[in-house]
Parts: C-alpha cells; structure tokens; sequence
C-alpha cells in the first residue's frame, strides 16, 4: 500500500518549511562507519555551523531511531557540551559513540540533534537476531485537527524487525499527557493487522483518523503509536512508540473561552505555565515556567517509591519567565514526578529517566 500523493504533498511541503526558516544551528555532515556493534566503541565526526548568538553553549546529542527524524522515544546514544562556539562559525566534533549491548540487529538510522540543527544517517548494526516477532511504528505521519471536535488524520509504516512472522496483532494509538503510555492516557484508535507480517517486512497503513475529544484537559498533548506481538498496552520502558505532539489541543473550555474573547470578555489567566525538555531525558532536564504574578515558587521532584531527590528552596519571585537545569545523569533510569508549588497551588509533570 503506497501513502497517497496528497499525503507525501503535505509532508514536503511541511519539510520545505523547516529547511528553509531561519535556524541556530546547521549540521551538514555526519561521517561513521556503515556497520556497528553492539557495545563496541566507533568513531563519529560531525560537522556543524553555529549560525545565531542567542546561545553561546548547546550539546549536540546522538540518537539511534528507527526512521529518518528525531521523537522522545529515540535511543539516545552520546552528548558533547559545545561551548565557545562564536556566530557564523563552522567546527568538526569528533566524538565516541556506543550502541547498547541489546540492541537488535537490523536497519537504523543515526540522528545527530543540536538545538534546531538535526541531521541523520543510515547505519547497520550487527547484534543479536530477534527470534521471535518484533513490531515497531516508523515513519509517523500525522497532520490536521488541534480543536476539540475536529477531524485528526495520521498514516504510518510497521516494521517487523523480528525473524518470526507476527499475526493477531494491534496498533494502539493514545493520547498522552507526556511522552509514555501508562493508565491514565485515552486510547482513540486501534487498528488491527489482518494478515500476518513476514519477518524484516513492512506495511503502510494510511487514511486513519478520528474525531479529537472536547472533554479532555486544556494542555498539550502527545499522539503516541503503540505496537507489540502479545497486543501489550505497558510498553511505556520500551524504545519503540513513535510520538508526535499535538500543541495546545483545543477543548470545550478553550472553544468558551475564544467565545469570550469575541465578545470582548478576557478569560482569567492561568497562576502558572510549566513545561520540561527534553523529556525522556538522560543527562539533563530543562525546566521553563512562566508566572503571571508575583508568587512563592518551589521545585521537588520524586522517584517512583515517593523519595525526594531534588528540592528547591522557596523564592519570593516576580511575574515573568524563568528557567532551571536539573543535573539527573547519576540518577537510576525510571519514572519522576516534579511537583512546582505557586500561587497556592501545586503543578506536577511526570519525567521519563533514561
């Protein structure tokens, strides 16, 4: 099944865009052996350009992903801090990397990422064989659809990375508050695969779509595919959901309050915005919120048995926005909340610890 030319239509028209909006950072060449093995050293050297003076000292980070463009769920493999990079300056980074010990073999492709600057390259690794069936969402193509109501469309390719033919299988696709499926996330879509997938196979699946709930938080929200052999919902540990992210969804509070602004009536602003990034993580988290009066503000954040890990004293602090990094690379790879008191209130998000 081919995706139609309308869909591929959108898709460069939409990659036109990026490349050609104006950007901090340029990589413009990735070179690295064609083959790798699991949990052995090799050699990567990138090429970069700084084009902006906004951030004098940014990491570019690799990742091992399934397709051709960076999401959450990507196997971060290695990070560089650059620094003292001066405006409109071009360096080579010559830089270690290590595929994890785990790692199937089969087709990947290496992501180098550094603020807006992102670049891939194909590379083979030659691990273990998965015996058994394996399925993996790759190339998630979503597009349309960010009120309540409206009509979300997507398309995307399974990939069987097994050796076993896999059959009596479900796609999930959820909308999520973070980038992991758990409990509490809404399940919108499945679809079913009729006919057995052969091994190292792949199957477009194209024209899916449904309606946006109006009864959901105002918030933004991931659109998460979800895929596995045994028909599992708690792969949320896994490395293989492909993530896209609906930015500000709209919902029946948001449709009344553009009501109110057409009649001239200002909604009552939020106490406090929060956002984290980047998040699954595994060296460092930003932290970015926004207070719309002056308030008391402190930041904690919990592992998962309820123990504190990190706490911030209390400040006095204006209306405005500020920014934190918190150091969590020595921390054991799981789930975290952070909790930020203000205003009298408590907003808590969840972090993914890799």
């Amino acid at each position: 099944m081919k995706i139609n030319f309308a869909i591929r239509l959108c898709f460069f028209g939409a990659a036109f865009l990026l490349l050609t909006a104006e950007r901090c950072v340029e990589i413009t060449e990735i070179n690295t052996p064609n083959f790798v093995a699991p949990g052995t050293p090799f050699q990567v050297k990138t090429r970069l350009k700084h084009l902006a003076d906004d951030n004098n000292e940014f990491n570019l980070t690799y990742y091992l992903s399934y397709d051709r463009m960076w999401n959450p769920e990507d196997i971060p493999i290695g990070s560089k801090t650059l620094a003292n990079f001066p405006i409109n300056s071009a360096r080579q980074v010559d830089q270690t990397l290590l595929v994890p010990a785990n790692t199937f073999s089969g087709k990947y492709y290496l992501i180098a990422k550094a603020l807006d600057g992102e670049m891939y390259r194909p590379i083979q690794v030659n691990g273990p064989v998965n015996m058994g069936a394996d399925l993996v969402p790759a190339e998630l193509m979503s597009y349309g659809g960010t009120q309540a109501g409206e009509t979300f469309s997507f398309a995307f390719t399974l990939f069987n990375r097994g050796m076993l033919s896999a059959e009596h299988c479900v796609v999930r696709a959820y909308l999520s508050s973070d980038a992991t499926v758990d409990a509490t996330d809404r399940l919108m879509y499945t679809v079913p695969i009729s006919s057995p997938m052969g091994a190292n196979s792949l199957r477009e699946f194209v024209g899916l779509q449904f309606a946006l709930p109006g009864d959901l938080p105002k918030r933004d929200y991931y659109f998460i595919l979800q895929a596995d052999a045994n028909n599992a919902v708690s792969e949320s540990s896994e490395t293989n959901n492909q993530v896209s992210k609906l930015q500000n969804l709209g919902t029946e509070q948001a449709m009344a309050e553009a009501e109110d602004r057409a009649a001239g009536i200002d909604p009552e602003p939020a106490a406090a915005t929060l956002a984290l990034s980047p998040n699954p993580t595994f060296d460092f988290l930003h932290v970015a919120y926004r207070l719309e009066t002056a308030s008391p503000v402190q930041l904690e954040v919990v592992d998962a048995s309820g123990k504190t890990v990190f706490s911030s004293s209390e400040r006095m602090l204006d209306a405005g926005e500020y920014t934190q990094q918190i150091e969590l690379s020595r921390w054991p790879g799981g789930l975290y909340l952070l909790r930020m008191r203000c205003a009298g209130q408590e907003m808590v998000r969840k972090i993914v610890k890799q």
